[in-house]
């Protein structure tokens, strides 16, 4: 039996998460909360967006 999940970003995902890592270095020394939106498809997780919790909910695309 194969234990173990198989991640595959998205490359909006990858962006996003570049964007967001760079604003934090820029503009906090502490962790601020994202959320990261996935789904699991077979034994893969497919990491889809990164979204940071500073924006408005209705900037949010997935």
């Amino acid at each position: 039996m194969k234990s173990g999940y198989k991640i595959l970003w998205t490359d909006h995902a990858l962006n996003e998460l570049k964007t967001t890592i760079e604003y934090l270095e820029n503009y906090f020394p502490i962790l601020k909360f994202n959320t990261m939106y996935y789904r699991i498809k077979d034994q893969e997780v497919q990491i889809l967006s990164f979204f940071s919790n500073r924006q408005h909910p209705k900037r949010r695309k997935i």
